[in-house]
């Protein structure tokens, strides 16, 4: 019955209080009734009451066992209005409830009753209201919880005294003093307590001196970080008479993790194994001391070769304490092969007594095969007349779950330096894939993976092919001597992805597989490629889309999703670079694509009269040389419109133009400058040349039959050109302009020669044709 063992437990006084906080909790929100219950399976008891009369009811009529049942608040503002309570015997009779208000009561995890106000008249309950009885609840349950503890306190104290076993504490400021000892000290040991907190006393005082090293080296254990530790000395009491004790001891520390105090049970030793028992029964504060401890315990007799550990030492190991061997070398030959030598050059070391204590970190293999960290600290306690040592006792304590911790942080920050790395190196050369050449080894060995690669999925023919940027050099021999020289090049591609790594792009998923072989889309490897033991490959996506994986492969242990989880950051940088050089290449195509339109004929392709006049200014701007500007004109080309059509005409122009264009140079400048006019920079000629090099030009064209259609058409063409020499002046736009005005009036000249011939200015002496 959880109300009435509960209600027994508080004395009138406590009550009297709990009666005064209904009163309050009335008085401060308005209600003539309020009310603490607790229910059982039967009954509602009322732990304490105001205004209410009752002290229990049948928990069937109680409007409590709501809020019990269903864990959370009930507001009943007019229970007449309610089905659920209209036909309640507490509303249609005494007291009459009109308005119910009930918070759960909620003790160490249960919710046992409610804390509620009732009034005779229907009520509107408000927000703030309900806050404030919520806030009242609370002080209700810490009353409760301090009166339990107080409660269990008293009993254990009294059951601590009665023990066979002494509870001492010492506070560390910084040196041991006892702080608090159960008074049992004087039965059990004869030593009284009171001496003891005598600052002028100290419980070493009492230890015997052969024995005062082991508690010392106890206490310095806990200094160095030991949580649980145990240990044994003699204590002697009043009468001089040595009594052996076992110590079992935990420390206490502050969130910087420094010693502060250290909690002991001192029991005989004697009766140690039947004691354990006994306290972790009856005494909870002694269970939690035993249970919270991390710590293996060993003591190696060294001259005997006899190494007694306790069973949490064996715990560690997954060892059967009864069958373990007791030699050091069983210890030894558990170590990793990678720490053997740090261990044994410590113990040397301490051994040889040129350092304090005995304090290494390394690995111990598990029965169950897997590596275990332990943190050894331990000290000489014992050495013969000559002072060699005799004894040496110390702990082991777990420190995996330290060491995986370290592990992790130092792999996410590797991590976090790679991302930066590969995002440095694309900004400053804006390669990508030297970006990932540069940050490949790490990755590799981030990975802990033999093998690997990076590529970069592209669509040329809307079929995905991948693109790789970074690859294990696997030159061995075979097709694998192919591909590795292919990708010095940059020119590796995979376009065949029905494969392993295939799988991972087409799917757009993670594949990992640590039997490669037996996997669905395994196709074997090409010729000279190393076997694959294990797999991982991981899909990099950008807003939805694959656009590259990592393949790696040859882990030494299983890859794992966590593995895949921990890359995560990376994918998401590389993905997001991919799609930063994709979009890229996309300007570029468009800008240039732009500048073509922009800067072209359309119906010829080759330079409008605005680019034309644009490279014209960089010629007289940077020209050191003299260079020709020509003006050409197709002859009659009216007639030619006129007579056969714009389409035909079209037809000239652009054969003309290709013509032209075909027989220039790439740095010479070439474009239309409207209807049948075309314009030409020559640039580095030599004067004399300029006739001839025109004359050819006028020659290619007359020579030429131009088919259409059924049409053939033979076409001519008149040149003007001015031989321009380069000068110091600024006024590079009028000087362009005069030019191009006595080009045309060149050109003018040669048309009314006859056509189909050049005419020069600036240059008298050259022939003209």
């Amino acid at each position: 019955m959880i109300g009435f063992d509960l209600l027994s437990r508080f004395d009138a006084q406590q009550n009297e209080f709990l009666s005064e906080l209904v009163q309050l909790i009335a008085t401060t929100l308005g209600f003539p009734t309020c009310y603490i219950s607790i229910l059982d399976n039967k009954t509602q008891w009322f732990l304490a009451q105001h205004g209410l009369g009752l002290t229990s009811t049948p928990r069937e009529m109680s409007f409590c066992q709501h809020v019990v049942d269903q864990r959370q608040r009930l507001i009943v503002e007019n229970t007449l209005e309610d089905a659920s309570f209209s036909d309640n015997p507490l509303v249609v009779g005494a007291p009459g409830i009109r308005f119910y208000a009930g918070i759960p009561l909620e003790i160490e995890g249960n919710c046992i009753g409610a804390v509620c106000l009732v009034d005779s008249e229907k009520r509107v309950f408000s927000a703030s209201q309900q806050l404030q009885l919520e806030r009242f609840t609370d002080v209700v349950i810490k009353v409760i919880a301090f009166n339990t503890l107080q409660r269990t306190s008293i009993e254990e104290q009294q059951l601590l005294n009665h023990s066979p076993a002494t509870l001492i504490r010492w506070r560390m400021t910084p040196h041991s003093q006892v702080h608090f000892v159960s008074e049992n000290i004087a039965t059990l040991f004869g030593i009284t307590g009171s001496d003891l907190r005598n600052k002028s006393w100290v419980f070493e005082n009492h230890i015997h001196p052969n024995d005062l090293s082991n508690f010392l080296t106890t206490v310095q254990n806990h200094r160095a970080g030991a949580i649980y530790c145990e240990t044994e000395y003699r204590l002697i009491g009043v009468n001089d008479k040595p009594n052996w004790v076992k110590q079992v001891s935990l420390g206490i520390f502050d969130k910087d993790n420094r010693l502060i105090a250290i909690d002991a049970l001192l029991l005989e030793n004697s009766q140690q194994k039947h004691l354990e028992k006994q306290l972790l029964t009856t005494n909870e504060r002694l269970r939690l001391l035993l249970e919270a401890s991390n710590l293996g315990t060993w003591d190696w007799d060294i001259e005997n070769d006899i190494n007694i550990v306790n069973k949490k030492w064996c715990d560690m190991l997954g060892l059967d304490v009864d069958f373990n061997d007791k030699s050091s070398i069983f210890w030894q030959k558990r170590i990793h092969p990678a720490d053997a030598q740090l261990v044994k050059t410590a113990l040397y070391k301490h051994l040889k007594n040129e350092t304090d204590v005995f304090n290494v970190k390394y690995r111990m293999r598990h029965e169950a095969g897997h590596w275990v960290w332990i943190e050894t600290y331990a000290k000489t306690v014992s050495t013969d007349a000559t002072g060699k040592n005799k004894r040496l006792t110390g702990t082991h304590r777990d420190i995996s779950i330290e060491i995986q911790a370290e592990q992790a942080k130092e792999q996410q920050q590797r991590l976090m330096q790679l991302i930066n790395k590969a995002q440095n190196v694309f900004i400053d050369s804006l390669d990508i894939h030297y970006a990932c050449t540069e940050i490949f080894d790490e990755f590799l060995a981030l990975a802990q993976s033999e093998f690997g690669f990076i590529g970069q999925v592209q669509y040329p023919d809307e079929t995905p092919i991948l693109h790789i940027h970074a690859l294990t050099d696997i030159s061995w021999g075979g097709s694998s001597n192919v591909f590795v020289e292919k990708y010095k090049k940059g020119e590796l591609y995979f376009t065949n992805l029905d494969n392993l790594f295939g799988h991972v792009i087409t799917a757009n998923k993670t594949v990992i597989t640590n039997q490669p072989s037996k996997h669905t889309a395994a196709k074997g490897v090409p010729s000279g490629h190393p076997t694959l033991y294990r797999f991982m490959g991981l899909p990099i996506t950008s807003r939805g889309q694959v656009v590259g994986m990592i393949g790696l492969a040859n882990k030494i242990s299983d890859y794992l999703e966590t593995d895949a989880a921990f890359l995560q950051p990376l994918l998401d940088t590389l993905g997001s670079l991919f799609y930063a050089v994709e979009s890229e290449k996309a300007r570029k195509a468009a800008e240039d694509k732009l500048f073509q339109l922009a800067n072209s004929d359309t119906l010829t392709g080759v330079m409008n009269r605005r680019a034309f006049i644009s490279s014209a200014y960089e010629c007289y701007q940077t020209e050191t040389l003299p260079f020709v500007l020509v003006i050409i004109d197709i002859d009659f080309f009216k007639k030619v419109n006129d007579t056969y059509g714009h389409h035909i005409g079209d037809a000239v122009l652009q054969h003309v133009a290709g013509t032209l264009k075909s027989l220039l140079r790439s740095d010479d400048h070439f474009a239309r400058l409207g209807g049948e006019e075309f314009g030409l920079f020559l640039k580095a000629v030599e004067t004399k040349q300029v006739a001839n090099i025109l004359n050819h030009l006028r020659e290619s064209i007359a020579q030429q039959k131009i088919i259409i259609d059924d049409l053939t058409l033979q076409i001519t063409i008149s040149l003007g050109a001015n031989i321009i020499y380069p000068s110091t002046k600024q006024d590079y736009i009028n000087a362009f302009e005069k030019d191009m005005i006595a080009a045309d009036q060149a050109l003018y000249k040669a048309k009314a020669q006859g056509r189909n011939c050049i005419q020069l200015c600036s240059c008298d002496n050259l022939d003209l044709l």
